[in-house]
């Protein structure tokens, strides 16, 4: 496969059932005037092999259409005065890792999360964190957290609220969006655009619609005039919704942002574009819930974002919902008599009630106080967690109990008084799927995400001691580091390894066939505690490998600035494990791939 560069940017695409395909390179013509690069034609073209490091898979640069790319991203979950959240903090970090691949340098990406996104903490890293800032430049503001609207005389005044805002004093300690204005008045850039997983309204904005397909004169003009624009999660009444690992309009966002929003494949996604595809999906996901707003607050400009790969545009289709998600309700459904097997053939095709012992458990179970949760290995063994504060937690309790007696991976069977054991076959039944369209892959990058990216850290011996997110190193002795490349032509080999997230939480993403062992990673400051953490996941790994400690495991977590796998694998190697290997990219890197992903099912808890 091959193309001819006509001068410029050179765009590639994968090729799909393995058929040639042509790289699309684009032609983008510049005029400066001014210091400002207009973009005058956008063609394209094929011809010859490209002679270049970009055509053996060296990462590329996208078309510059700003001389620079600065972004503030701001999560937070713990408020001083108002409630907390879940997932805002998860959502940022999202949303900063997305951005690299969309023309924004790491290094002018500022990150707040927490109690560093105070009123004064945002307003310092807007008006002092940017000193390199030029006037043709962008500046993208993500915010995660809570909005309010304040009735004033003669209409409303819509307000973010920083981690130390007072509900009793939002004009001093929150954030008026009529600032967002001013905001850009006072800064150097050309572009700006706030987007705000948050409800409220009292702002001033001129609506705008998105042409269908956004022409050449319609960009080089977007380009050439200034803008200020907004899009927030919902309207004033509305409660920005959290599941799955993400709020909800997070998760449509950065869909949108990987190409869903640009189903030509340009590459360009513009914010009226954007917003105009994000408004019905979050509508449409959220029940009627969430209403996303969208509008210019100044200029007649658009903000625009390029890829830097053209990528398929993949099924749009509503996001799946978690176990814990799910409303507490009771369900006459029995389990199924017989279950597919898993990815690797180590699920049992048996119903896991059958033996009186267990169906003696699970009606004794029954009658317990809620949260409460019941679990059951594979080859026999149960564990079941009554009384809790919560379904998650009831779940930990069930399959902490379980994994010991079982000696074993387990599955959860009910959750209060819901039977979700099939949700597991559901997950292996989609995961044999993507892993088999996983041979028609083909990959014209070596690396995703920041896989390779080396921290500068050594490699430890014994077990990370908290902070877990922080830069890894780049190798473990005794374990392979494997790439996403790497990691696909494994799963679709005649001996396809199993895999291991290590991750903690209540629920997040993961890779097709995975056993989500949570606790695999965390250290306990008792060596005590730490040993029987140990042998617990020894008990599971032994299960999972039907004792064969030379068969191959693979560890991953959330990316390179997550430890737990790095931990994981270290106790596997500790346990005797010899044929290991760590996906130090994990779920960012596979995402960034653009390869499907499922919500994660628990089969572990071992800390």
């Amino acid at each position: 496969m091959g193309a001819r560069l006509c001068g410029s940017i050179f765009v590639a695409a994968r090729a799909v059932d393995g058929e040639r395909e042509d790289s699309l390179v684009r032609k983008l013509t510049w005029r400066r005037a001014s210091g400002l690069a207009l973009l005058v034609a956008w063609s394209t073209c094929a011809g010859g092999p490209v002679a270049s490091a970009q055509s053996r898979g060296a990462p590329r640069v996208p078309p510059a259409l700003y001389p620079n790319s600065w972004a503030l991203v701001v999560g937070i979950n713990r408020y001083q005065n108002a409630p907390g959240l879940a997932y805002a903090v998860a959502d940022a970090r999202s949303v900063a890792d997305a951005l690299p691949a969309l023309g924004f340098p790491r290094e002018n990406i500022r990150l707040l999360l927490n109690e560093q996104a105070t009123k004064a903490g945002i307003e310092t890293t807007l008006y002092r964190g940017f000193p390199k800032m030029g006037p043709d430049d962008r500046l993208l503001v993500f915010f995660a957290g809570h909005g309010e609207t304040l009735a004033i005389r003669g209409g409303e005044e819509g307000y973010l609220l920083p981690a130390d805002a007072d509900a009793d004093a939002l004009p001093l300690t929150a954030i008026p969006m009529d600032d967002l204005k001013r905001i850009s008045q006072r800064l150097k850039a050309k572009h700006y655009l706030f987007i705000m997983d948050a409800c409220f309204s009292g702002f001033a904005a001129t609506r705008d619609v998105a042409p269908g397909r956004p022409t050449d004169d319609y960009l080089a003009v977007a380009l050439r005039e200034p803008v200020v624009q907004v899009i927030t999660a919902g309207r004033k009444g509305e409660r920005a919704i959290e599941d799955g690992g993400h709020g909800l309009f997070t998760r449509r966002l950065l869909d949108g942002l990987r190409g869903l929003a640009d189903p030509e494949g340009r590459g360009i996604i513009t914010a009226a574009q954007l917003a105009a595809w994000l408004e019905p999906r979050v509508v449409r996901d959220s029940k009627g819930k969430m209403t996303p707003q969208y509008g210019k607050l100044d200029g007649e400009g658009q903000f625009v974002f390029v890829r830097t790969v053209k990528l398929e545009a993949k099924p749009d289709v509503r996001p799946e919902t978690r176990v814990e998600a799910r409303p507490e309700a009771k369900s006459d459904a029995k389990p199924e008599s017989r279950l597919e097997a898993s990815t690797g053939g180590q699920i049992p095709r048996a119903d896991p009630l059958t033996d009186e012992a267990t169906r003696t458990a699970y009606s004794a179970f029954q009658k317990t106080e809620l949260a409460r949760a019941f679990a059951v290995g594979r080859q026999g063994g149960w564990g079941s967690s009554s009384k809790r504060a919560s379904r998650p937690q009831a779940g930990n309790g069930a399959l902490y109990s379980c994994n010991k007696a079982a000696h074993d991976v387990c599955r959860l069977y009910a959750v209060n008084d819901e039977v979700v054991f099939t949700r597991y076959a559901a997950f292996d039944e989609r995961s044999r799927t993507i892993i088999a369209a996983l041979r028609r892959e083909r990959f014209f990058f070596s690396q995703f995400g920041d896989e390779l990216y080396d921290f500068g850290v050594a490699s430890p011996e014994a077990l990370r001691q908290g902070n877990y997110h922080a830069g890894t190193p780049t190798a473990l002795r005794g374990v392979s580091t494997v790439k996403t490349v790497d990691l696909v032509k494994m799963l679709v080999s005649a001996s396809p390894p199993t895999l291991v997230d290590a991750l903690d939480g209540d629920g997040h993403k993961t890779l097709p066939g995975a056993f989500w062992i949570r606790g695999a990673g965390d250290y306990a400051a008792s060596e005590d505690t730490n040993a029987e953490t140990r042998d617990r996941f020894g008990y599971v790994l032994t299960g999972l490998t039907k004792g064969d400690k030379t068969a191959p495991l693979v560890f991953f977590c959330l990316d390179s600035r997550c430890w737990l796998s790095y931990n994981a694998a270290l106790r596997a190697r500790e346990l005797g494990y010899t044929n290991l290997h760590w996906y130090r990219g994990g779920v960012t890197a596979w995402e960034a791939a653009r390869l499907d992903m499922l919500d994660a099912v628990q089969h572990g808890q071992v800390r």
